[in-house]
């Protein structure tokens, strides 16, 4: 509290449709007070960037000045030798294990995960460390 408002992302992590560890960084700026009910209506994954119909995501609250971009980029380059055999790989534990060491200064605080969020999940979904909640429904966005 004494820093301001949280500063909450999800790291959302899959296979790319090339196959290779894809990491994607949702912010979540509007998510400042727990045992607050928001309703955001944001795009938490675009599946059209996706092999499988499978990803996860990791949510992590940040007080300091996180460069996302750069935090995502590092976190796929320790996942690369994180191979597509042909089935989907839950990629939550990796994805902690690969957020760089300098990132967990100033008090950067994992929140929850959600493995295996699929394309068709729909319904409010606790994450796996009963930290957080979601409710998933699906959103067509169409071509212009």
């Amino acid at each position: 509290w004494i820093k301001g408002d949280a500063e909450i992302f999800s790291i959302v992590s899959g296979f790319g449709l090339d196959g290779k560890v894809r990491v994607d960084t949702v912010t979540h700026p509007y998510l400042n007070d727990a045992g607050t009910t928001y309703y955001p209506n944001q795009i938490l994954v675009n599946w059209s960037q996706y092999k499988y119909n499978l990803a996860d995501t990791v949510m992590m609250e940040d007080d300091g000045d996180t460069d996302y971009s750069a935090l995502a980029k590092a976190i796929a380059a320790a996942l690369l030798t994180i191979a597509d055999l042909g089935a989907y790989v839950p990629l939550v534990d990796p994805v902690v294990d690969a957020i760089p060491s300098s990132f967990w200064t100033d008090d950067a605080d994992f929140v929850d995960a959600w493995y295996t969020l699929a394309r068709e999940t729909t319904g409010t979904r606790d994450g796996a460390g009963g930290n957080g909640r979601f409710t998933f429904d699906r959103y067509w966005v169409s071509a212009l």
